[in-house]
């Protein structure tokens, strides 16, 4: 390493001691907020960024081959998080058949560059435009997907799209004007290091409050969601369904009412951790047997009600016999062996232009009628049959 000033010393260190301090500022974010995973790879990015920073001012200055190779996998590692982060808090992932040959190529470049055609020049643009339109490629990827999330979507879109660009302008000019100029002795003192420092300075911040805008969507998101389901069963409680429905109701459309039979002298005799572990297996069961589309919930004490779009009624009542067979073959936790939960199913198949609550309340007449022919059965009718 060459003898550096203490002033230098400290504003080469700035950078690397910036980037590793947000990266811990979003660890310690994660833990207090309890967010997704994914939020953890822009620590990735920031430390791999400074690990980076810290080799190429105080390891190898002047670059060797095979230092500028490693500086560049870790530039390449930060790039490749920071993409891979927000595009699975918008539910998607890279594309690692063309991301990863993407990623060693702009390595073996860099390698060529310093190793086999040594060219300082042709290094800076070769990581600069590779991480540049890494990044705008990820805003491309992300695309319709930021309209789900208005605001902040929005905000991530235009942020990486700004981001990818400052890096292309940024590096040109710098090249230019340093070519201006008599070289400097070392090339931490050219144009391009001084606005490689500055604008990482203001990168490192946006990218910090974009994380922590994701974060705190998560959280809202998540205290949404605990609003719509219900705790013990897992399912969506009544007002979750009534959220989920409209949406969801597309014909023709199966309304099926589930009753656990008897469900009161469960509790009373058992116990009411009893009964609880029942209502959660029974949503374990339900939730098994949801197809693609459909919803359920428990929007009594110990009723179902499930939603399935785009079923016929042959279908749906094949459905509700099944359900019931499994609730009436299962060993429920707590339940002696002796004794047998069973349950009752009203079902209905809606046609075009049917309303959900006409649907619903068909639905309800037939659980009627399945308690009062004896439990523990399936009734439905034409023409909801």
């Amino acid at each position: 390493m060459d003898s550096i000033s203490i002033p230098n010393f400290f504003l080469l260190l700035l950078l690397p001691v910036i980037a590793a301090l947000f990266g811990t500022i979003i660890v310690l974010a994660h833990v207090m907020t309890r967010t997704g995973r994914y939020t953890l790879l822009a620590p990735f990015a920031f430390y791999f960024f400074a690990a980076a920073l810290t080799l190429q001012s105080f390891v190898w200055p002047p670059m060797t081959p095979g230092g500028t190779t490693i500086v560049a996998i870790f530039y390449v590692a930060s790039v490749f998080a920071t993409s891979e982060l927000f595009l699975r808090f918008f539910g998607k992932r890279n594309d690692y058949r063309l991301a990863l040959p993407a990623a060693l190529a702009v390595v073996v470049a860099m390698h060529y560059f310093s190793a086999i055609a040594p060219d300082v020049v042709a290094q800076i643009y070769v990581l600069n435009f590779s991480c540049g339109l890494s990044l705008i490629a990820t805003a491309l990827r992300i695309g319709p997907a930021r309209h789900e999330k208005p605001l902040i979507g929005q905000a991530i879109y235009w942020g990486l799209m700004a981001m990818g660009a400052h890096f292309i302008p940024r590096c040109l000019l710098a090249v230019y004007f340093d070519a201006q100029l008599p070289p400097p002795a070392d090339f931490r003192e050219t144009i391009y290091w001084a606005s490689t420092n500055f604008f990482g300075i203001l990168t490192f911040v946006a990218l910090t409050t974009m994380v922590l805008c994701c974060m705190a969507s998560d959280v809202v998101d998540a205290t949404r969601n605990d609003g719509l389901h219900d705790p013990l069963s897992g399912l969506l409680n009544r007002r979750g369904f009534e959220h989920h429905a409209q949406p969801a109701h597309q014909a023709p459309c199966g309304v099926i009412f589930c009753d656990l039979d008897h469900f009161k002298d469960i509790n009373d005799t058992l116990g009411h951790g009893v009964g609880d572990n029942v209502l959660r297996e029974v949503g374990q069961l339900i939730r098994r047997h949801l197809t693609a589309g459909a919803i359920a919930a428990r929007v009594g004490g110990e009723e179902f009600i499930i939603l399935r779009p785009r079923r016929a009624q042959d279908d749906n009542f094949r459905f509700a016999e099944a359900l019931r067979r499994e609730i009436e073959d299962c060993a429920f936790s707590g339940v002696p062996p002796d004794m047998t939960i069973t349950a009752s199913f009203g079902v209905v198949t809606g046609l075009e232009g049917e309303s959900l609550d006409n649907l619903m309340r068909s639905a309800d007449a037939m659980l009627y009628a399945a308690k009062s022919s004896g439990r523990n059965r399936s009734v439905t009718t034409y023409p909801h049959i």
